[in-house]
């Protein structure tokens, strides 16, 4: 005699997953949301899949380290225009990184005057020009509503934001370290239920001192923004009366 196969929702009923192994929707991840810095080095497959793959927390870190904002390794000295050439020669994804290497390759003694090397010199100074315009050549001074201005209000907000900027990073840190330390207590069944909810504390005490640090920040940068478009706004005022 045969039996009937059962039905899915006959297999799946009264299944309840742990405690720790419930998911939230919240918890899930989109694949078409993945973290431009992921596209940048691994292109669009890839980054896919290391997005749905690997812990947020893992990468928040390794976004935090800069890891994925970089391409290549930073060129030493001197060598700056023999990476810039293999770059662009080898087509790689760019990060934020590439400009400022470009331009120290395209200010390079021997940029241009090697005729087997004129195509990708080409590329690089079609580049550097894009980026830096046709004064490449020469640094130029900071406008005023830029980092480095003669505007006192607008050093004092960048200094204000660069204290903001280092405590949140501390904090940061320290609610992962909460976390991780909280994540550990409760996968061992020998930790007491009053260990854990002494960590629960304090965890939950580093999330609310970053959630402040966070705001401060923001608040900051939103600041120094506004002093930006200010600044902004009145050269255009008098370069449109001129």
């Amino acid at each position: 005699m045969t039996t009937k196969p059962r039905s899915w929702a006959q297999l799946v009923r009264g299944f309840r997953l742990p405690k720790r192994g419930r998911w939230k929707i919240a918890h899930f991840k989109s694949p078409l949301d993945v973290p431009p810095p992921l596209m940048w080095k691994f292109g669009g497959v890839l980054g896919s899949v290391l997005w749905m793959v690997v812990p947020r927390k893992w990468l928040w870190r390794l976004f935090a380290a800069n890891v994925f904002m970089t391409t290549k390794p930073a060129a030493p000295n001197g060598r700056e225009l023999e990476v810039a050439r293999a770059l662009f020669r080898d087509q790689t994804v760019f990060g934020p990184e590439v400009p400022p290497l470009a331009l120290a390759a395209a200010r390079s003694a021997g940029f241009g005057n090697e005729p087997e090397h004129a195509v990708v010199d080409a590329q690089v100074l079609r580049f550097v020009v894009s980026n830096y315009g046709l004064g490449w050549r020469h640094d130029r001074s900071p406008h005023l509503w830029e980092r480095g201005s003669p505007d006192l209000k607008l050093a004092e907000l960048y200094a204000e934001e660069d204290g903001l900027q280092a405590e949140y990073e501390r904090r940061l840190e320290a609610m992962w370290a909460a976390r991780d330390e909280l994540s550990a207590a409760r996968g061992h069944d020998s930790v007491s239920a009053e260990v854990v909810a002494m960590l629960t504390k304090k965890h939950d005490a580093a999330l609310k001192t970053w959630q402040k640090a966070k705001l401060a920040l923001e608040a900051s940068k939103g600041r120094r923004s506004d002093r930006q478009q200010l600044l902004q706004e009145n050269y255009r005022r008098a370069q449109a009366g001129k």
